[in-house]
């Protein structure tokens, strides 16, 4: 099958309100989606999905 979306080494930082200081929310994701599969984001308190998306 081929690939349908194919991401790599993307990071997101977030400015923490004020400081200086930068939070990261995410580091070094990678995702590869095959072709014609069904997948999901899961997460246990803020929707992984929120973060992600935007990314993509």
């Amino acid at each position: 099958m081929s690939t349908a979306i194919s991401i790599q080494i993307v990071s997101k930082d977030f400015r923490i309100f004020g400081s200086k200081r930068r939070l990261r929310a995410e580091d070094n994701m990678n995702l590869e989606i095959e072709k014609g599969s069904v997948f999901g984001l899961l997460g246990p308190e803020d929707p992984p999905w929120a973060k992600c998306c935007p990314m993509i």
